[in-house]
């Protein structure tokens, strides 16, 4: 699990969260209100999609443009948000994910963001074991 979580709120610029991203070499971002409680994840692939959707082939030049036809509360991940706590087992998390095909997991405390484990986290958990 990764701890001290880098979280973006609701009204974020997309450009922001993509450059923080980009910056901090991660490919999700938790959304969270400004309670601190998890409204969704955003992620690298939600990032490419919309940009291709709503920006790619038009002429901007602006990077307030993008802002304005982008919006992180409407293109992140939130059908299902899928979290753990402190006490769930590896397993769980694994299962979560071959289920659902997702690749990150919110760690919660009474709603708020305590961690996050995603599959680059359990792949350096399988490493380790197979040492």
């Amino acid at each position: 699990m990764t701890k001290n979580v880098l979280t973006v709120n609701e009204d974020a610029d997309f450009t922001e969260a993509c450059r923080l991203m980009q910056q901090m070499k991660i490919h999700h971002l938790p959304v969270v209100d400004k309670e601190g409680q998890l409204k969704g994840i955003f992620t690298a692939n939600d990032a490419l999609k919309a940009y291709n959707e709503k920006v790619f082939n038009r002429v901007i030049t602006e990077e307030d443009t993008v802002n304005e036809l982008i919006k992180i509360s409407q293109i992140m991940s939130q059908k299902e948000i899928y979290s753990l706590d402190l006490e769930s087992e590896l397993d769980y998390a694994l299962t979560l994910m071959k289920e659902f095909d997702i690749h990150s997991i919110a760690v919660l405390d009474e709603g708020k963001i305590i961690g996050i484990v995603t599959s680059t986290d359990i792949l350096n958990v399988c490493d380790v074991k197979s040492e």
